[in-house]
């Protein structure tokens, strides 16, 4: 079905290029940099490079790339 493929390309995305997904996450909230990025989801920007070291989102913070998604 067309919802099952939108979730498997939505995953491939997030595990493939982990800082596509925050630089568009970023653009959609208007914020410029990884510190901003951080303050608003209430995290360390060191959380954030982890993110792009390991190549991986943390699960409860896939939601925020859903929403831009929805957003198109």
């Amino acid at each position: 079905s067309i919802y099952f493929y939108g979730k498997i390309k939505f995953y491939m995305e997030l595990y493939m290029n982990v800082s596509f997904v925050v630089k568009k996450i970023k653009t959609a909230y208007e914020l410029e940099t990884n510190s901003e990025l951080a303050e608003r989801l209430e995290i360390t920007p060191s959380a954030i490079d982890a993110w792009n070291r390991y190549k991986k989102i943390p699960e409860k913070y896939q939601y925020y790339y859903e929403l831009v998604l929805r957003m198109k």
